[in-house]
């Protein structure tokens, strides 16, 4: 080997024993750095990962709250109808509750005005009754006429009064009593005909009679002639009263002279 192989060969030596270090360094740096990269590559997805996960949860649970808010919102809106339709019920029953004190409270005073005019006006009527009818509204006329009870009391006292009245028109009522006939008390029975006609007949059918309201009292009048039948018609009448077969009996009524009360 010349000189100038050897010296060649030496170079070539120093040169690699300088470069494979250096590459075998470069090498370790690029592996290390890849590691790291890989490390940092992976802490990133993970985190990635971490926020998916969180932001999944957070989704539904905010998805689970909006669903619990919207229900909630629905049950205040129907509670808020339901206020609102009873608050309009109240109201509309409020006004009917104030419209019928209002009534009542106008009726109250109407009644309160036309009392007096009307307890006047049954006491004059009491004296044109049918007696029998007279003496039932003796039970009640003290409490009409008494200025000082209430209005209910005294409206009371009228609806007894008036309900007499129409019971009394809705039959034939027939009473049996004592009358002075001719100077001399007679046992009869007296037939009423609505609140302005009787007629009354002794027991014997000898006597008899009719009467009648006039402006101001009841009337009797003195017997018929005794070859009347009056008598025996009255006794007729009383007779189908008690048992009734549909046959009409015809009494003499005078369409002139009696005045039915007003």
């Amino acid at each position: 080997m010349t000189n100038s192989h050897r010296s060649a060969l030496l170079l070539l030596l120093t040169f690699l024993t300088g470069i494979l270090p250096a590459a075998a360094s470069a090498e370790e740096t690029d592996r290390e750095t890849a590691e790291a990269l890989v490390s940092r590559w992976l802490a990133v997805e993970q985190q990635r990962s971490a926020i998916r996960s969180n932001w999944a949860e957070r989704q539904s649970l905010g998805r689970s709250q909006l669903s619990l808010l919207e229900k909630e919102e629905a049950t205040l809106r129907r509670f808020l109808t339901e206020a609102n339709s009873a608050e309009a019920e109240s109201d509309a029953r409020r006004a009917e509750l104030l419209a019928e004190q209002s009534r009542l409270e106008e009726e109250s005073a109407a009644l309160e005005e036309a009392l007096p005019f009307l307890s006047d006006r049954m006491e004059t009527l009491q004296r044109r009754l049918p007696p029998p009818l007279a003496l039932l509204w003796e039970d009640s006329m003290p409490d009409l006429l008494d200025t000082d009870a209430g209005n209910s009391q005294r409206l009371a006292a009228l609806l007894k009064i008036l309900r007499q009245s129409v019971d009394w028109q809705q039959r034939i009522p027939v009473h049996r009593t004592l009358m002075a006939i001719q100077g001399r008390e007679v046992l009869v029975d007296q037939v009423y005909l609505g609140l302005a006609h009787g007629w009354y007949v002794s027991l014997d059918g000898a006597l008899a009679g009719r009467g009648y309201a006039t402006r101001d009292e009841w009337v009797w009048e003195e017997p018929v002639d005794t070859g009347s039948t009056l008598g025996g018609d009255l006794l007729r009448l009383i007779e189908k009263n008690k048992a009734p077969d549909g046959r009409l009996v015809a009494l003499p009524m005078s369409i002139e002279r009696p005045e039915a009360p007003q």
